[in-house]
Formats: structure tokens, C-alpha cells, sequence
């Protein structure tokens, strides 16, 4: 046999690509057509009503929680009960803010109890804040 040479013909064969194109601009014309666009609101603010008259505005109710367990109004100390027996004498009908301010060291589960026995009291406003020293 006499080597020689010899031809490989080859059909080469290429993708056609115009059609998938079509197809992509109809898919995306589609998707495009049959969205629905939601009107999301989102959510309100409660906004403050500024105060009538300053003076009407009243101190805030601070109780202060030591270290050692204890808990002070005005510079007293007085017990866990106590402290909703003074926020329904002074609180009236909610507005007048509750700050407990807490020493570093003072037990979180105290702050808390005392969180509870202002809301049941009557308080409807009750912040915590640090106290140095």
C-alpha cells in the first residue's frame, strides 16, 4: 500500500445564533410586558404633637439602680414595690417619661424588674440610661 496523502474534509457546521438572539429579545419583551409593579407604601411615622406650653411639660421620673442592688428615688432608697407606688402618684395618664439609670456593676434582671413595674403602673414611656460612678 503506498502511503500518501490524504484529505480530511470536514463539514464544519456552526451555530446559527441569530435565532437564539430572537428568542432571548422575545423571552425578555415577555417578561418585561407581563410584570407587575407593586405600589409598596412602606410604614408611618408616629410623629410627636409639640407641646402646648412648656411649662406644662414635667420632669421625667428617674429611679437609679446601685451597684449593690439597690434602687433610689430622690436620693432614698426604696424597695421593687415601691417603685410602682411612686410612678402612679406622679405619672399621669402616661406622658411623663421613666429613666432608670443604671450603675456599672448594678444587676440587669433588677433593671428589668423595674421596666416591669413601670409599665404596670402606668408609665408609657420608660428609657434606660448609664450612670457613671
Amino acid at each position: 500500500m503506498k502511503k500518501g496523502r490524504f484529505q480530511v474534509l470536514t463539514d464544519a457546521r456552526e451555530i446559527e445564533l441569530s435565532p437564539l438572539i430572537d428568542m432571548v429579545f422575545i423571552l425578555l419583551i415577555f417578561f418585561i410586558v407581563t410584570t407587575v409593579f407593586v405600589d409598596e407604601s412602606g410604614f408611618e411615622t408616629a410623629q410627636s404633637r409639640p407641646a402646648m406650653n412648656p411649662e406644662e411639660e414635667k420632669p421625667p421620673v428617674v429611679f437609679v439602680l446601685r451597684s449593690n442592688g439597690s434602687i433610689e428615688f430622690d436620693g432614698r432608697t426604696i424597695s421593687l414595690s415601691g417603685v410602682g407606688t411612686h410612678i402612679r402618684s406622679l405619672v399621669r395618664r402616661g406622658e411623663q417619661p421613666v429613666i432608670i439609670q443604671i450603675q456599672k456593676g448594678a444587676r440587669s434582671g433588677l433593671a428589668v424588674q423595674v421596666m416591669d413595674q413601670a409599665r404596670l403602673a402606668g408609665a408609657a414611656i420608660v428609657n434606660f440610661s448609664g450612670l457613671d460612678g
